[in-house]
């Protein structure tokens, strides 16, 4: 039984007709980049990015765009589904295309997309939350200019708000660990900051800096729904492979990113079957061109 249901996994037809709104094509990312904002703007945020190491673009991706996407995983998970298996369809990768001329105003051309992938789906009730206070790396990983080099990219599909748990960070600036003793978690209270935001807004933290999803409530007006990309600025990838955004992408690529990330990541539990789907298709670590494949 296990191994028919890993030959379903692997075939896009399935896919397909779990949400035959969307698309699954080789070329996703063959798109007209479509975000921008004005270079005033660009540098505001670059100077404050410097300083706290987290800024926030409210609702640049349009909201006709994020309800798609807040529907589709609505509907993965009505159907069973992890909502990780969102990354199989072409739209929530678009929008990241979409937001490339903005990410590169910011961090430069040579920005690459890390094989670090994952979607959220925190129900109400004060039962659930999102991730527990962490750094996602605790060696200091910073650009030639002095500003984070390692970007988490989080989007709210929904808003978002304390009651259906935003994230909350603690700005570099107010951390009296950061940068000498990122492996401490201590913190004043009233340095953190809570990041309540607009659906289809672009949130982007440092990988050094505290942050956390709170607990939700059952007055919370709706589930927080989102999805997020690891960015690297420049250098020698962190680990690899580095997510094609010139070439072509294909399904089975998608899956094994996908997969990669279901053995990299033990917060969320999944049947042993998936895991055993996941185990035999991931990349290995050493891997670094995922055209090869």
């Amino acid at each position: 039984m296990s191994a028919d249901k890993i030959a379903i996994l692997n075939k896009k037809s399935v896919w397909q007709h779990i949400l035959p709104d969307f698309n699954i094509t080789d070329t996703p990312l063959e798109i007209p980049a479509a975000y921008q904002l004005s270079q005033e703007k660009i540098d505001d945020l670059k100077t404050a990015f410097k300083e706290e190491g987290v800024i926030q673009i409210d609702a640049i991706i349009p909201k006709e765009q994020t309800q798609k996407l807040e529907q589709g995983i609505r509907t993965l998970r009505q159907k069973g589904i992890h909502q990780v298996f969102a990354f199989v369809y072409d739209e929530y990768w678009i929008a990241l295309k979409q937001l490339m001329p903005v990410l590169k105003q910011m961090f430069g051309e040579d920005i690459m997309v890390m094989p670090d992938i994952w979607a959220w789906m925190v129900e109400r009730g004060a039962k659930h939350s999102g991730w527990p206070i962490h750094r996602d790396l605790a060696n200091l990983q910073l650009a030639k200019d002095g500003s984070p080099n390692m970007i988490t990219l989080w989007i709210p599909l929904v808003d978002v708000d304390p009651y259906n748990s935003c994230m909350y960070v603690v700005p570099a600036n107010l951390d009296t660990n950061y940068p000498d003793n990122l492996s401490s978690y201590s913190f004043k209270p009233e340095n953190c900051r809570a990041l309540p935001a607009p659906a289809g807004s672009a949130i982007l933290w440092s990988a050094n800096i505290l942050h956390w999803g709170s607990r939700s409530t059952r007055y919370a007006k709706t589930e927080r729904i989102s999805y997020a990309f690891y960015l690297q600025r420049e250098g020698t990838p962190l680990n690899g492979p580095v997510i094609p955004l010139d070439q072509a992408f294909t399904f089975e690529t998608r899956l094994r990113y996908i997969a990669t990330q279901i053995m990299d990541y033990s917060r969320d539990p999944f049947a042993p079957f998936i895991h055993d789907w996941a185990k035999s298709i991931r990349f290995d670590p050493k891997e670094s061109d995922p055209s090869m494949y």
